[in-house]
């Protein structure tokens, strides 16, 4: 699922929002890991397109 992100060569990108906070509640409540995620968010820094 994040092989695409990793192909974009984003220096220091992050998997953050829902898809975090879903895994983490499936495993608590013995839900698969996956289980109800519908989208995953990136999040990263590029210094290059500052003004």
């Amino acid at each position: 699922m994040l092989t695409p992100a990793a192909t974009l060569d984003l220096h220091g990108w992050y998997v953050t929002a829902g898809c975090v906070f879903q895994t983490v509640w499936n495993v608590v409540t013995g839900r698969p890991p996956t289980n109800g995620i519908r989208d995953y968010d990136v999040f990263y820094f590029d210094a290059s397109d500052l003004p």
